[in-house]
């Protein structure tokens, strides 16, 4: 429901057509229960009709609200330009949908329906065409929550480039903004930078990207900083570097990551590989197993060799992640020195860990197996002892069967036997002795 001050002089049959001015005042806007105000909106629409110009007839959309303002100019046609970026966008996800039988019946229609329409194509509106778009954020929190989004996008955020279409689709994009946040993650002052081109009757893309940020908050755990991310599309892969470093660390132990590497596509399979990439933590480096692969095959992810090595110690993970409950995803542990968490999580633990999960399941109710052990685990500097558990699935009772125990100066000061079902927040059935 909309409820408004209006003056409207529009002139035009449909979109691609229309010019004047309307403005909105004083105006109510109502959906599902949501009330939106808004003191002002103007929209001027014109067509300036040039001779002699190779750009021909040059068409200006502005709009002015309380909470963005925005320009399109250019030689386009509204709905025509809504259509091809809708398809665009539609295109360019099908690369990562891992379906080549699809993607080739795609183009293979597309291309029989280009040779039919050619004709009229070519009497009716001209083939090329451009585009620039600037948009620069107001206070957006209300539009925003009208929508039923709880997205923040910072006053000033500037969104501007150009489009073109032609036998290719080209699109540029540059973003600036203060502060963004996306569901639970968000950023600070931070920039993108977007080139793009992809054959219109071919899948072909070719891109770059790049991606600076002086503040990131992934986790309440974990904030970060100083995130740089580059990327480049080559027809068939995504070459990337990355460099991040975590907030509350400084000096000589500054913890940071290094994240290189390629995502593939390879018909119905997508492959993420690591090249020259490791972790840095309290001055240490972490170094990821050039070997690493993870594959993605529709809902099946396979893993293998995804490792991270520091002179002795040694975390990797193999395995299968699918809709089958037989898959699991195994993930070991050795002489991983446990201080190794304290200035990443801020805490102070010490000992080593040794040991193995299985997880599966992971699609419905996860179930987790186990066999660990920690020698000397400490905390804040007082020792709790030496521990050893271990979790096992028995499918006849549904259960996982724990035996857990702590060992200080030769004697078991703890011991934990019992069972309890795979399900969230399900209170376990173990029992304790001391």
């Amino acid at each position: 429901m909309i409820k408004t001050a209006l003056d409207v002089q529009l002139e035009g049959r449909n979109l691609d057509d229309m010019v004047g001015k309307a403005v909105f005042d004083n105006a109510t806007l109502r959906l599902n229960s949501r009330n939106l105000s808004l003191d002002k909106l103007t929209l001027l629409s014109s067509i300036e009709r040039r001779t002699g110009d190779s750009a021909g007839t040059q068409r200006y959309f502005d709009l002015d609200s309380d909470f963005l303002s925005s320009r399109l100019q250019g030689n386009f046609q509204p709905q025509r330009t809504i259509d091809d970026l809708t398809r665009l966008t539609r295109e360019y996800l099908l690369h990562f949908k891992g379906d080549a039988a699809g993607m080739k019946t795609y183009y293979e229609q597309k291309q029989k329906q280009a040779v039919r329409l050619a004709g009229r194509r070519a009497t009716n509106q001209p083939l090329r065409y451009g585009i620039d778009y600037q948009i620069i954020t107001k206070n957006s929190d209300r539009l925003l929550t009208f929508l039923g989004s709880s997205d923040y996008i910072a006053p000033s955020t500037r969104i501007e480039g150009r489009f073109t279409e032609d036998n290719t689709s080209f699109l540029t994009g540059t973003v600036k903004t203060d502060s963004l946040r996306l569901g639970k993650i968000s950023f600070g002052p931070s920039d993108l930078d977007l080139t793009t081109s992809k054959f219109t009757y071919g899948e072909e893309v070719l891109a770059s990207a790049i991606i600076s940020s002086k503040r990131q908050y992934f986790s309440s755990l974990l904030p970060t900083r100083n995130l740089q991310i580059e990327a480049s599309w080559d027809v068939d892969h995504i070459d990337f570097t990355s460099d991040i470093e975590q907030a509350d660390s400084s000096g000589r132990y500054i913890n940071r990551a290094d994240l290189n590497g390629e995502l593939r596509f390879k018909g119905d399979a997508i492959d993420l590989t690591f090249r020259q990439s490791k972790v840095r933590v309290l001055d240490g480096d972490w170094i990821l197993n050039p070997e690493s692969l993870i594959r993605k095959v529709g809902n099946d992810y396979t893993i293998r060799n995804l490792s991270l090595l520091n002179e002795n110690q040694l975390i990797q993970a193999s395995g299968r992640i699918s809709p089958d409950s037989a898959d699991h995803l195994d993930i070991e542990a050795q002489n991983f020195l446990l201080a190794s968490l304290n200035s990443v999580l801020n805490t102070t633990l010490g000992g080593t860990l040794n040991g193995s999960l299985a997880v599966r399941n992971l699609y419905n109710t996860p179930i987790v197996e186990s066999a660990l052990s920690v020698k000397a685990l400490s905390y804040q500097n007082s020792l709790i002892g030496d521990i050893r558990g271990q979790g096992e699935w028995d499918p006849q009772t549904q259960r996982v069967n724990v035996n857990a125990s702590v060992n200080r100066n030769g004697a078991d000061v703890v011991t934990l036997l019992g069972t309890f079902p795979p399900i969230k927040n399900q209170s376990t059935g173990a029992k304790s002795e001391r």
